[in-house]
């Protein structure tokens, strides 16, 4: 819940103990990795060194390429605000990186990561206007196929805008959120535990919202 070191040990290792033996875990920081420290860097950063890095070993922003997609993990948890989080405004570095990587990539899909999402039914928990000025852009430059977020506790699933695709799935743990009124964006939206799948070849995509019980409340094919 605030990102302390000990905790993973009951509530990460002992619940996804077989399952890291076997698949590697590439995650992006949420702002409970920062301890949720929003008025002290100091503190937050302190949390996030002795938890997140020491448990995960990953840097605060970075990409990978995996079969025919590449991936990129961002921190824009800034946007709560967390003091210590990557600043990831429209002059920031983290932008900067951003902007350079996905251009590179020639990869067939490119799917972007992070923790606070750019669309939103909750105003005043997700839902970030900063975060739009700042990415929207890039992602619909660079062609970018999935963005991908939590924080708010619910599945949402926007429609395509501009050929990208946003998808919220906080729906991990956490106490589920009740569903708040429709919104123009929104195609789909569940108040449920489960987790999203994709499944890639070279031509096509299939995500699925797949439920606590096993269920596939969800599916969505480019």
């Amino acid at each position: 819940p605030t990102g302390v070191d000990q905790d993973y040990d009951a509530k990460y290792f002992k619940i996804y103990g077989k399952t890291l033996s076997r698949v590697p875990v590439f995650p992006a920081p949420g702002n409970h990795d920062y301890g949720n420290a929003k008025t002290s860097a100091a503190i937050g950063e302190k949390r996030f060194r002795d938890g997140y890095a020491r448990v995960f070993r990953r840097p605060k922003y970075y990409s990978f390429d995996a079969g025919p997609a590449h991936f990129v993990s961002l921190d824009d948890n800034g946007a709560v605000p967390i003091a210590a989080a990557e600043p990831i405004g429209l002059d920031s570095a983290q932008r900067a990186w951003l902007d350079k990587d996905l251009g590179a990539s020639k990869a067939r899909w490119k799917f972007v990561y992070m923790h606070v999402p750019l669309f939103s039914t909750y105003f005043n928990h997700g839902d970030n206007a900063g975060l739009r000025a700042s990415l929207q852009g890039l992602f619909e430059k660079h062609h970018v196929d999935v963005v991908f977020a939590g924080h708010d506790h619910l599945y949402q699933r926007s429609k395509r805008m501009n050929k990208v695709l946003y998808v919220t799935a906080g729906t991990g743990g956490g106490n589920i959120m009740p569903g708040p009124e429709d919104h123009p964006w929104l195609e789909k939206e569940l108040i449920s535990f489960g987790l999203v799948l994709v499944n890639l070849s070279s031509k096509n995509m299939a995500l699925d919202f797949v439920d606590d019980n096993g269920v596939v409340r969800d599916s969505y094919r480019i």
